[in-house]
């Protein structure tokens, strides 16, 4: 009987170990994450959610800012961060999960403007604090960068002409002039600045048989279709403070 008592016993503490609770953060980024009612919701909050359920992994999100999230996740304070796009900078204090999404980063304009993607030079760009659009627009020096700290900030600065373009993923800019109403007065471009992976970033040499399990989830849900459902599912706008990229 007690050996039996102590088989269960280191069962269940191995069990433990293996559901060993990682903690990610989320920033402010509808319709992919936001916080409402002390709740997590978004289409990467269900992503991730489903990718470290697959992984047979315990997780727990917290809602921070993204400066904050960046630093906390290099320090090792938290394992890790999402949405996190790669760049070299980055991959000397984070290590990468796959990619699990797909964003589309485009140009918004005023409706009654012409803008050509390839021509930029000259113009007011907004550029969110802290965030990258990929290696080769973040060194550009052709365009005079207008820093704005919200989404929200920005697509008002365009309203008022006080910048030309904003470059934004395709999904929260669209909710965002959902959300402002401004749907009459500013679209994008249909032809994408360019195609961003998101991806979960990780304190860097700490969790790489984690980050196996999680890759591996990541294959079979992409192979599945499992993401694409996800993202194909409708999801209702609600109001939000202030969105943070990363």
């Amino acid at each position: 009987m007690i050996k039996i008592k102590s088989f269960f016993i280191i069962i269940s503490f191995l069990t433990s170990l293996n559901a060993f609770s990682m903690v990610l953060a989320y920033v402010d980024f509808p319709p992919y994450s936001w916080q409402e009612n002390a709740s997590a919701k978004g289409l990467q909050i269900q992503i991730v959610n489903s990718i470290f359920k697959n992984a047979r992994l315990e997780l727990k999100l917290i809602h921070l800012p993204f400066k904050r999230a960046y630093q906390n996740v290099k320090e090792g304070k938290i394992d890790g961060l999402f949405n996190f796009y790669q760049t070299p900078e980055r991959l000397q204090w984070f290590d990468y999960s796959l990619g699990f999404i797909k964003n589309p980063l485009v140009i918004f304009k005023k409706t009654n403007r012409q803008i050509d993607i390839n021509k930029l030079a000259g113009l007011k760009v907004g550029v969110m604090r802290g965030y990258t659009y990929g290696s080769e627009f973040d060194h550009a020096s052709n365009f005079t960068r207008y820093v704005v700290d919200s989404h929200e900030s920005a697509f008002l600065l365009l309203k008022k002409n006080r910048i030309d373009v904003y470059p934004c993923d395709y999904r929260v800019g669209n909710w965002h002039i959902e959300k402002l109403s401004l749907q009459n007065e500013i679209n994008s471009i249909s032809k994408p600045l360019k195609i961003m992976d998101g991806h979960i970033g990780f304190t860097k040499d700490v969790h790489q048989k984690n980050i196996q399990k999680i890759n591996n989830a990541i294959k079979s849900m992409i192979k599945s279709g499992e993401i694409d459902t996800i993202i194909k599912t409708p999801l209702d706008p609600e109001p939000i403070n202030q969105a943070e990229e990363k």
